[in-house]
């Protein structure tokens, strides 16, 4: 059952979702191990602007990444959500004929 929702759904469609899951845990990820690697560096952050402007400049960005994914997540289940109808139906048809 569960190779024929997969075969409905289509190997690229998967791929996408993946991809796009994946991509929102490594911008929460990484903005969490730079946030850490700028706090390890406070004390020269916080006597050269140059350097806090970088540390706050790869963060910013970062954090841009983060409310993006929100709209990367919302694209993904649009744009995924066709190819799943036929597979959900075949998985009700699948179970309803026992």
């Amino acid at each position: 059952m569960v190779k024929k929702y997969i075969s409905a759904i289509g190997g690229g469609f998967l791929f996408l979702i993946v991809l796009f899951f994946v991509l929102d845990q490594l911008a929460a990820i990484g903005g969490n191990v730079w946030l850490s690697k700028w706090s390890d560096h406070w004390q020269e952050a916080k006597n050269q602007t140059s350097v806090r402007d970088f540390y706050l400049g790869i963060y910013a960005g970062f954090g841009l990444l983060q409310g993006m994914r929100c709209h990367m997540i919302t694209g993904a289940v649009l744009v995924l959500l066709l190819p799943t109808l036929p597979a959900a139906g075949l998985s009700i048809v699948g179970m309803l004929q026992g």
